[in-house]
């Protein structure tokens, strides 16, 4: 059976003066991937979507890492849903309620391994001139959200 491609596309940015850790950049990574796995179980329980994040592409210059979403099949149950998106405006509402005390509903299930997870998405931006963006793009590679930004 071939994997279905979410439309959305998620790319994690960082972009550096100094040279990254490996262990950083994997531990990002692994922290996206274990950040997205809850979010699917909190969102839709028993019925999680059988979907997994994805390496495409990891491109030259700053490191543009993107990420996209397969999944066996489209559940009916599903429709329009698009994990993908959702989980942006996860990471978007977890970090502005972080940073500025806005709060949504989903905040509240914060953990200590939750804010682990979330510490190590931002830690390659933390060295000196380095930053680190997330944006999720749709149709024909257009920017629709940027989770890390005001």
């Amino acid at each position: 059976m071939k994997n279905i491609e979410n439309e959305f596309k998620f790319e994690y940015i960082i972009d550096y003066d100094k040279p990254i850790i490996v262990s950083e950049f994997t531990n990002a990574l692994n922290a996206i991937s274990n950040q997205y796995e809850k979010f699917l179980i909190d969102k839709y329980g028993s019925e999680r979507p059988s979907a997994e994040l994805y390496v495409q592409e990891i491109k030259k210059g700053s490191i543009v890492t993107t990420l996209v979403e397969y999944s066996a099949i489209i559940l009916p149950f599903i429709g329009d849903v698009n994990t993908v998106f959702e989980f942006g405006n996860y990471i978007k509402s977890t970090y502005d309620y972080l940073l500025n005390g806005k709060k949504d509903s989903d905040e509240e299930k914060l953990d200590i391994k939750d804010l682990n997870n979330l510490l190590k998405v931002i830690e390659p931006g933390t060295h000196t001139n380095n930053n680190v963006y997330i944006q999720i793009k749709g149709k024909n590679n257009n920017i629709v959200l940027n989770p890390l930004s005001a």
